[in-house]
């Protein structure tokens, strides 16, 4: 006050007027600055998409992938970062990859995503296992391995898969869980975007230190092979191979490829053996010369003709299903994640993934409709529609028996379509008991199962996460390893020394079976005569 007071008395003599006008001016260019930065200040004081938490910083021993160093909150400011909480068992997890590639390939200079592998089972901490699907599921961005959940308990997760989207100062803005998360969130980061490029607050650098892992450069004849089935008399194998986006139709007697269906591109398109295009596709079922795929990543079923040599979409609009429970007929039904099929009386019985559920598509009218299961994920068993499943993956079947393997309950159920028609357990107990303890039920324990083939009186199973095949009695509910030591591997020789990594698919005839060794992206075979494993080299 004082020295306003000072400046704005009159002053005759020239050295003291020259001083007023001298600070007079400097008074006057401050009073502007005042006002225009008070002006900006209000415009920045809180912008709308702003977080206000600072985001946790990730634990220094942390171990990443897809990255020759670690990243840290701190050092991605100016980058809007979205994490995501996933393990690779998980169905819904697996559905919201695609709206992350999506976000990342619409936004790949302002956004980052990180993942969090927060693993429910067993396999699912082993850095191999995790390393094998994140190429199986092409993820290009930044993984952290996090098996014992700390990321998980600072954000106070609790379901798969959640996210937590942090703003450019590294702040945190929201935390979400389920799917369909596209439409969301890409609102969101537009709004982000715009705002903080108008603040001068957003980075367009990429980031320098990301160096994802490829697949081997050598040319395999298969890659992460789902499930296979053989011809009624045995004399020609039908494969998934699943990641080439295939199937392939092997002479069993020359080991001759006889016909690749698909181009190995993915995509959604009928036609000839060599314009169809796939995606993903997994189960297998064959009826005279039809073969039925169930095209997982498509949500369709597909027909393959072996007379005319064209392949054509039966059921599925192509899209997920968004809504439970919808009948139809033909394009217009839904589908969610089809992972097996097996054929019985005209109709196809799929084991539906995503909705967990079985449901039943009609050879003749092409109607669709839920069979069995209420859409929660659970061990139910009762009446068809009030049990519960969680993602069924594989399904066979004898006379008057469904089986199949409920892969996230680590089970094996049944369906009796002849006379009760009800749902019930052979072995398993819930959501969190999984193992590997061949015994009898209540006590036997799988882990994370998904292939199954009925033969002579026996389920032969894929035990996917425990690397063995498994002989189930369904009628004395016991579960013995039959071939397998457990330990992740290739090797061959007998059914106690052999290995297997993370096998998915089960077919046989007489005193031969098929494997879909997925992770090792081979055919193996076990002879139950010898007692032996080896691995159908074709070609």
């Amino acid at each position: 006050m004082k020295l306003c007071r000072f400046f704005t008395q009159r002053r005759e003599d020239k050295k003291y007027n020259s001083l007023f006008a001298y600070c007079s001016f400097f008074i006057i260019t401050l009073n502007l600055f005042c006002l225009i930065n008070q002006k900006q200040t209000q415009t920045t004081i809180e912008p709308k998409y702003s977080g206000s938490q600072v985001a946790f910083d990730f634990p220094l021993n942390a171990e990443w992938i897809n990255t020759n160093k670690p990243l840290s909150i701190k050092n991605l400011k100016g980058k809007i970062i979205l994490l995501y909480f996933w393990k690779p068992s998980c169905i819904n997890c697996i559905h919201t990859l695609v709206d992350l590639k999506k976000l990342e390939k619409q936004w790949k200079e302002e956004l980052v995503l990180i993942g969090i592998n927060s693993p429910k089972f067993l396999a699912e901490k082993n850095n191999d296992n995790l390393i094998h699907s994140i190429l199986q599921n092409e993820l290009e961005h930044a993984i952290i391995h996090d098996p014992n959940f700390l990321i998980w308990g600072q954000y106070q997760i609790n379901a798969w898969p959640s996210f937590v989207l942090i703003d450019p100062k590294g702040l945190v803005f929201g935390i979400q869980s389920g799917e369909d998360i596209y439409e969301g969130f890409n609102q969101i980061i537009s709004g982000m975007v715009e705002e903080y490029k108008k603040l001068n607050l957003i980075s367009s650098s990429p980031i320098s230190s990301l160096k994802p892992i490829v697949k081997s450069k050598s040319k395999q004849l298969l890659s992460f092979p789902g499930k296979l089935t053989l011809n009624d008399i045995g004399s020609e194998l039908f494969v998934s191979d699943s990641k080439h986006h295939r199937i392939l139709r092997i002479d069993i007697k020359t080991k001759k490829i006889i016909d690749i269906i698909g181009n190995e591109k993915s995509g959604l398109i009928d036609g000839n053996f060599k314009e169809a295009k796939f995606n993903n596709p997994q189960g297998l079922t064959i009826k005279n010369e039809f073969i039925y795929v169930a095209d997982s990543e498509n949500h369709c079923i597909r027909e393959i003709n072996l007379k005319t040599k064209k392949v054509k979409t039966l059921a599925g609009t192509g899209l997920q299903a968004r809504s439970f429970n919808v009948p139809g007929k033909g394009k217009e039904v839904s589908f969610n994640s089809p992972w097996d099929l097996i054929e019985q009386k005209n109709k196809l019985y799929i084991t539906m993934k995503g909705s967990h559920q079985i449901w039943t598509l009609d050879l003749q009218t092409y109607e669709s409709e839920v069979y069995a299961g209420s859409g929660s994920e659970n061990l139910f068993d009762g009446k068809l529609q009030e049990s519960s499943f969680a993602q069924p993956s594989g399904i066979t079947k004898s006379q008057g028996k469904f089986f199949i393997t409920d892969s996230e309950i680590s089970a094996i159920r049944s369906i009796d379509f002849k006379y009760s028609e009800l749902v019930s357990t052979i072995i398993g107990k819930g959501l969190f008991e999984f193992g590997d303890v061949d015994d009898s039920y209540p006590i036997a324990r799988l882990q994370y199962p998904t292939g199954i083939y009925y033969n002579n009186g026996n389920l032969y199973v894929a035990d996917t996460y425990n690397n063995k095949i498994k002989l189930v009695n369904p009628y004395e509910k016991t579960s013995t390893t039959l071939a397998g030591n457990g330990k992740i591997g290739s090797q061959n020789g007998s059914f106690v020394d052999a290995s297997f990594f993370e096998p998915s698919g089960v077919s046989g005839l007489k005193n031969k079976i098929y494997i879909a060794d997925t992770n090792n992206h081979l055919i193996r075979v076990l002879d139950l005569d010898t007692k032996t494993v080896s691995n159908f080299d074709f070609q």
